[in-house]
């Protein structure tokens, strides 16, 4: 999964992260999402 997040500055959405099994994010709240228990 690739993250992505707003540079205030420039206007635009910059890739932050890219997850893969497990995703932890602190922006703008903290957040754990075990990727491997999602169904495609």
């Amino acid at each position: 999964m690739h993250v992505y997040e707003l540079d205030r500055v420039n206007g635009v959405y910059t890739r932050t992260a890219v997850a893969r099994g497990r995703l932890e994010l602190s922006v703008p709240f903290p957040v754990t999402v075990d990727l491997s228990r999602l169904n495609r």
